[in-house]
């Protein structure tokens, strides 16, 4: 993600743009830098930056989103849960029993926040 946005910044020297690479990339800078070598059309930088800034609200809806669940979340908990640490289970199935004994929504409500991904955020929140 650095280098789309260093590019779409104004970085055109692939070695600089090269050097962002992620760590966990398994090519090396010279071999990214390579790719990254070519023309800077201006309808694909166009492309690129508004790519970017959907990308970006995206993000920003989705925090919203997990904001928000969890404010929902927090009123289903019990009385009796409140203040306590939630310990740390190997399954989500094991992490879904805990929630469902300390909320007032059901065992349904906390299984399907726990099945879901990002992208079914809104669903969730009408859910809850």
């Amino acid at each position: 993600m650095a280098i789309l946005r260093a590019i779409v910044d104004g970085e055109r020297d692939a070695r600089q743009l090269a050097k962002l690479r992620n760590w966990r990339c398994h090519k090396s800078e010279e071999v990214i830098a390579e790719q990254l070598r070519g023309h800077w059309r201006e309808d694909h930088l166009f492309s690129l930056r508004q790519g970017l800034k959907m990308y970006d609200a995206i993000q920003e809806r989705i925090t919203d989103y997990e904001k928000e669940i969890l404010q929902k979340l927090a009123k289903m908990e019990c009385e009796e849960c409140r203040g306590q640490e939630v310990p740390v289970f190997a399954t989500a199935r094991k992490l879904a029993t805990l929630f469902t004994a300390c909320s007032a929504g059901g065992s349904r409500t906390w299984t399907r926040v726990l099945r879901h991904t990002n992208s079914d955020t809104g669903r969730i929140v009408s859910e809850v």
